[in-house]
């Protein structure tokens, strides 16, 4: 308890102590005048207090410790000092032990009551002082981050028009909108007035700043009211009691009328100077020093004085509260000019650079990197494998076989194959059947006989198949509580001698049946990528360890259910029916009614074509199908808005598993297809509160290490700051050198080489994503007989799964909401699809960034403040930074593949 609150407690103890009703009016009076002190001088500031904000309660604690400017802790003294005057007046019969204490500390009072009150208007002038500097300051932060976002935005955006860098797909969309536009000369103008502004805000930085300082005004006054209504949480400045209004309403009414008026003149007055500030600080900084800084300060001041509530609203009075707060004045005005030469001087250094960066670039041609073959690891082996005569002879077999026969034929030949044509990404029906549709190994009896055995009882009633995989079948059952569960048991003729004796002839494939110790170190190196690759089709087997590693995968999983498991022994494994529909499934329908649709309205104009009534007879029979192969199929239409709340949702969740990086390491399940993810209709619509997706079939779970997440985060970091140096320390790390090579020198080599394809003006780059950088990488290191150690092909199988996955759900969007788009669609229905693109792009992007921006709080705080001061990172505004990224932009330019085939 504070010494003032003692004091109260005493002075009010004591009084109601020594005088009561039945005294004499004297000693009333007496009473009256302690508790008046206590009411109206100490409940007046406490008042002014409950008006502070967030901060201003920070910065009043701030005041209270250094001691430094009008605290709470000064004006409760004040009132203390001039309350111990009148304790003088009780009895010294009544006076406790702490009251005397306090009157001899103080002596006699010479505070006078107009004093406090002007003690309490400096204090609470003090905290709106600091209130409205906070807001000039994060607001002056905003939008001058803003502005000069979109002055470089635009700078390089010229940049890239004069090196003919420009996106394809932007161009192309922007030439069928042209064309559109040209059956509607109304459209036409809009779009050519649209597209003609553009050129002229790139044109000039003096347009481009008249037609963003509206902008800017806007964003300023937006901010500032929305970061000063966030530090008015817990502020009492415009409350009225609502007991008041049972005690008397007209007074309610009129307290609540007086504190809605001064809440939005204190609103507009925040919004207007919040606009001022938007205004002012860009010009400022672009003006630069000698100009800029006078200008700001002046343009602070001025928007201060607007702001002022003081009682005093002369000059005089303006200038005598700046020196009352000249402390936070001062640290607040020293910030926002700093923080504007210093993006100021970015800018300017940035600008310089491009025209550099443009006259190394504009007049050469970019060739191909001898290291930029674009094949991974993964991609080396699978065309070894299915380049192979015997697969290949299958897969383009002359011989009429069906389907169902091929992947037999490819299964016994060679269980890698099947699983490298799985996540193909090829449409032929040989890939799609092999994603949800492979043929059952046995008939239902076969199964029902299959499952006693390997559980060990007839606890459980097979109704039909569900799904085969390449390695395992998945049934619809009944427990003896008649509750559906879903078996999975491994196919018949699949087991891990069956992987081991594949693998050692996949490995014969690389080595030509030479012995291990004769290979070549490209050999060697293959044949460890095999290996990796082989121990996690051996995981999905192991259909226990498929049931720890959902468990595992469930506690990282935030944005997707995981199948609930129940019991797994050798060879099968019983789990909760998820609740919906695989997006295979729901592809295949809506793929389907499209169809039917189609010939329904092609027969309305060609009512006897015998073509089109078989053909749609067709699709109701393979409509019929779908709906028997998923469990408990129940009709459903989904809305546009509602197929594209699957795909956003699919975004979450895969950024989730893929980009979010955990220090202690984490799961990743490995084999995203479409017939792995199940959907929850009934959690689209919002009828079940349940989460959109579950994911099931965790046989292959990736455990990404501690270690493995620690250098992924270094990674992400050094392509952002194109840090060729550090890259090539970490990638040789733990790499195979040849003799007589140490790993500095290594280093050294792979450093040379990467710098030459980031910096050079003669080398083509693709945009440097994790995948590409590696790919890049390792080939340099085979240059120099350098075996790398990336062989995490398991991630990059899981990878090209899950990107296909997000592929099928973007080609049903589409198909759905513009499969009836003509070839040549109005303005609106391109405004529309080019709106649902970019809103898929941002989301995207948005969950990406967002996702980084997490990440780096997996840094402990050394390991940023190293990055930070990292000499071995380009300057985001240096010639060879913007080299590096205006480079990756010219790829679109060349026609090179921009991301990984995945």
């Amino acid at each position: 308890m504070s010494d003032i609150d003692k004091l109260n407690n005493n002075i009010i103890a004591v009084t109601h102590i020594s005088f009561n009703p039945d005294n004499s009016s004297s000693s009333n009076n007496m009473k009256t005048v302690l508790l008046g002190v206590d009411n109206n001088l100490r409940d007046e500031f406490q008042k002014q207090k409950k008006k502070n904000g967030l901060f201003e309660k920070l910065y009043d604690k701030l005041k209270n410790l250094t001691g430094f400017g009008n605290s709470s802790k000064t004006v409760d003294k004040l009132i203390t000092n001039y309350d111990s005057n009148l304790t003088r007046q009780v009895p010294g019969l009544f006076r406790s032990e702490y009251v005397e204490k306090v009157i001899s500390q103080y002596g006699k009072s010479k505070i006078t009551k107009e004093e406090i009150d002007i003690a309490t208007d400096k204090y609470r002038s003090s905290q709106k002082n600091a209130e409205q500097m906070f807001g000039n300051v994060t607001t002056s932060l905003i939008t001058l981050a803003s502005f000069f976002k979109a002055k470089n935005f635009l700078a390089e955006l010229k940049a890239q028009k004069k090196l003919k860098a420009e996106n394809p797909i932007f161009t192309r969309v922007i030439n069928h909108i042209k064309d559109s536009a040209k059956y509607n000369k109304k459209s036409a103008k809009f779009i050519q007035f649209i597209l003609n502004t553009g050129r002229k805000i790139l044109k000039s930085n003096r347009n481009a700043l008249i037609i963003g300082l509206p902008i800017l005004a806007l964003l300023g006054g937006t901010a500032k009211v929305g970061i000063l209504g966030f530090n008015r949480i817990g502020s009492k400045e415009f409350y009225v009691d609502k007991k008041l209004k049972n005690t008397d309403k007209a007074e309610y009414k009129r307290q609540k009328k007086q504190a809605g008026k001064a809440q939005r003149k204190e609103f507009f007055k925040n919004l207007i100077t919040g606009a001022g500030l938007g205004i002012i600080t860009p010009v400022a900084a672009v003006l630069g020093g000698i100009a800029g800084v006078p200008v700001f300060v002046a343009g602070v001041l001025g928007l201060n004085y607007l702001n002022s509530d003081k009682k005093d609203k002369s000059f005089n009075g303006f200038v005598k509260s700046l020196k009352d707060n000249w402390l936070m004045n001062t640290a607040g005005t020293a910030v926002m000019t700093a923080v504007a030469l210093k993006k100021a001087r970015f800018s300017s250094v940035l600008s310089k650079n491009l025209d550099s960066t443009v006259k190394l670039l504009q007049d050469v041609t970019l060739k191909p990197s001898e290291f930029a073959s674009g094949q991974s690891s993964y991609d080396k082996i699978k065309d070894i494998m299915l380049k192979s005569p015997a697969i290949n002879d299958i897969i383009n077999s002359r011989e009429y076989i069906s389907v169902s026969e091929q992947i037999k034929r490819l299964t016994d030949q060679n269980i890698f194959a099947v699983k490298f044509l799985q996540t193909s990404g090829e449409k032929s029906k040989l890939v799609r059947t092999l994603i949800e549709d492979c043929p059952p190994s046995r008939t239902l009896e076969e199964a029902q006989a299959a499952i006693n055995k390997l559980i060990g009882n007839t606890d459980y009633k097979v109704k039909k198949l569900l799904g085969t995989g390449t390695i395992a079948e998945t049934y619809l059952a009944k427990d003896k509580n008649g509750k559906e569960v879903c078996i999975k048991i491994v196919k018949d003729g699949i087991s891990a001698e069956k992987i081991q004796k594949d693998k050692e002839a996949f490995i014969n494939l690389v080595t030509g049946g030479k012995p291990r110790e004769q290979i070549t170190k490209e050999q060697d190196y293959l044949v460890r990528c095999i290996e990796d690759y082989a121990n996690g089709i051996s995981k999905e087997i192991d259909l226990e360890n498929e049931m720890k590693a959902a468990q595992s995968l469930k506690k990282f999983t935030k944005k997707a259910n995981v199948v609930v498991p129940i019991e797994a022994k050798p060879g099968i494994y019983v789990m909760e029916k998820a609740k919906g529909i695989s997006v295979q499934t729901l592809k295949e329908y809506y793929a389907c009614t499209s169809e039917i649709k189609r010939m329904e309205k092609m027969l309305k104009d060609k009512p006897n074509s015998i073509w089109y009534k078989e053909n749609l007879q067709r699709c109701k029979a393979e409509l019929e199908r779908i709906k028997a192969k998923a469990p408990d199929f129940d009709d459903f239409e989904l809305s546009n808005d509602e197929v594209k709340k699957i795909m956003l949702k699919y975004i979450d969740l895969q950024t989730e598993q893929f980009s979010k990086i955990s220090r202690s390491g984490k799961p990743i399940h490995a084999d995203i297809h479409p017939g792995n993810v199940i959907v929850n209709i009934a959690a689209v619509k919002g009828k079940d509160k349940g989460k959109i997706f579950t994911l099931i079939d965790t046989g292959n779970v990736i455990n990404v290490s501690k270690e493995q997440s620690l250098d992924m985060l270094k990674f992400l970091d050094y392509i952002k700051k194109a840090n060729s140096k550090d890259i090539s320390r970490a990638v040789v790390a733990d790499s195979i050198l040849p003799a007589g090579l140490t790993r500095e020198e290594a280093a050294e080599l792979v450093e040379k080489e990467l710098s030459k394809c980031f910096f050079d003006n003669s080398t083509q780059l693709k945009p440097m994503t994790i995948d590409n950088l590696f790919i890049l990488t390792d080939n340099i290191q085979r240059k120099f007989n350098i075996i790398p150690n990336n062989t995490q092909l398991n991630l990059e199988k899981a990878k090209n799964a899950s990107i296909g996955s997000f592929k099928d759900l973007i080609e049903t969007f589409l198909d759905k909401k513009y499969g009836a788009m003509t070839d040549n669609p109005g303005v609106m229905e391109m405004a529309n699809f080019i709106k649902d693109g970019a809103d898929m792009g941002k989301k995207w992007i948005i969950a990406q960034k967002i996702q980084n921006f997490k990440n780096l709080f997996k840094k402990s705080f050394g390991e940023i403040m190293k990055s930070i001061f990292n000499k071995n990172n380009k300057k985001a505004n240096s010639v060879e930074a913007l080299t590096y990224k205006l480079k990756q932009n010219m790829g679109f330019r060349d026609g090179i593949e921009a991301f990984p085939k995945y």
